[in-house]
């Protein structure tokens, strides 16, 4: 029963990709986490620097390697290089590609990526395309992301294109498409395949409920051949006092008993409105118990920014190691290395798995986005700053002298500034790809 535990665990998207039956089911596995524990979990794609007023850090390239034991050395596999920025100093095409061992060099493309913004700056459309090897050429198979005026994810779109004797066709895909209500929040998640006869199915459906603007349920609905919407699973959350997340129960409807059944749930412990660990459960129906099967393990640097997450599975109900993630970052705060490991319990060694290297220069800024609807209020304050159409933001506070003293993910347009020290701060404040600068007095 663990081990099947485990192959639903390490199974990723990439198997989704390539799967022409039961186009999403074990996509919806990993669809149970809220927004908030999501950006929690991950680092942010591109780490911001402290505030400089002249230049701004950009990500010139990324270097990834593959290895495979303790014993191995790094192996370089590919590279990705940008070659256009916008004035702000944000990516707008970059290339990948890989590496030749044999003659040592970069002669065979991957993939290509285009990005584009609107005028205030947030990301409106992101696209990956891969390249056909066979015909030297991009193919049409890609990856699209695409955004709203307020920085909110509203499709992502992978088409997949077949090249032949008969021509070039589209094969195979998925859409994924997000409604909004009016706070700007998720409504609606519907999910749709590309079918046979050449048109858009939709497949499945997330509704999501609300309690004092909090997620409360995810409901998974399926769509049968009658086109009646069926139960299909749905999530539970749960928070504490100050509306930290601290339980979700995934559960799975069951067509024969007509109920719903306990499938898997995770339990949340912050420190200091950080992460510090989760505890995954899955629902054993012999017992009609949880039992305890991954623990993960959250490290901190002082900017509070992830440097380490550890993954421990239960052996005999003893901990052991799983998976190893670690973080690296520069004086400018800027994720510099990233390497991913595996346990090899037969010798007690952590195996080589993945690792990429970030390297970055400082270009001249031009100008600062700013974003007249975010108000901040009161100043001077005491304890607690109020914020308006700042959710889902990320906070940066430094002193007068540009020293980073705290970093906070808003959840509920408010933090707690009490434990600072009288006098004026400097904050930036990053909304998707939005950033503003605003100043306060703490009393």
């Amino acid at each position: 029963m663990k081990t099947n535990y485990l192959l639903i665990l390490v199974m990723g998207l990439s198997n989704l990709l390539s799967a022409q039956t039961n186009h999403a089911y074990e996509f919806f596995k990993y669809r149970e986490n809220s927004d908030y524990i999501k950006k929690m979990r991950n680092v942010i794609e591109t780490p911001f620097n402290n505030i400089n007023y002249k230049n701004i850090t950009v990500n010139d390239s990324i270097y990834t390697y593959v290895g495979k034991t303790t014993n191995t050395n790094w192996n370089l596999s590919y590279r990705q290089k940008t070659l256009n920025f916008n004035q702000n100093g944000k990516m707008t095409n970059a290339i990948s590609y890989f590496y030749n061992k044999d003659n040592g060099t970069w002669e065979n493309k991957k993939d290509t990526f285009y990005v584009k913004y609107y005028d205030s700056g947030i990301k409106q459309e992101s696209i990956k395309k891969s390249w056909n090897t066979e015909l030297q050429q991009w193919s049409d198979t890609c990856l699209s992301y695409k955004y709203n005026e307020n920085g909110n994810l509203t499709e992502v779109l992978y088409r997949k294109w077949l090249y032949g004797t008969s021509g070039n066709f589209f094969s195979w895909g998925f859409k994924e498409v997000y409604n909004l209500n009016e706070e700007g929040n998720i409504d609606t998640y519907l999910y749709y395949y590309w079918s046979n006869t050449g048109v858009w199915v939709l497949e499945y459906k997330i509704t999501y409920f609300y309690k004092n603007g909090l997620v409360e349920k995810k409901l998974n609905e399926k769509l049968d051949d009658n086109q009646h919407w069926n139960n299909f699973a749905q999530m539970l959350y749960s928070y504490d006092e100050n509306n930290i997340m601290t339980e979700m129960i995934y559960q799975e409807w069951s067509d024969y008993d007509q109920e719903w059944r306990n499938y898997k749930k995770i339990l949340y412990t912050f420190d200091n409105n950080n992460l510090s660990n989760e505890l995954l459960y899955y629902w054993n129906i012999d017992n009609n118990n949880w039992d305890a099967f991954l623990k993960t393990l959250y490290t901190y640097n002082d900017n509070n920014d992830i440097t380490e997450k550890l993954y421990k599975t239960f052996s005999n109900q003893q901990l052991v190691n799983f998976e190893i993630k670690q973080y690296t970052y520069n004086d400018d705060n800027n994720l510099t290395l990233y390497t991913y490991k595996e346990w090899n319990s037969y010798n007690s060694v952590w195996n080589k798995v993945t690792k990429n290297e970030y390297f970055w220069s400082q270009i001249s800024k031009i100008n600062t986005i700013y974003n007249n609807n975010i108000k901040v209020f009161p100043n001077p304050v005491n304890d607690i700053l109020y914020f308006e159409n700042c959710k889902d933001a990320v906070i940066y506070i430094y002193d007068t002298k540009g020293s980073l003293i705290n970093k906070q993910y808003m959840q509920n347009n408010s933090i707690n500034v009490s434990d600072l020290n009288k006098g004026c701060y400097i904050m930036k404040i990053i909304k998707a790809n939005n950033i503003v600068t605003s100043k306060f007095i703490k009393n």
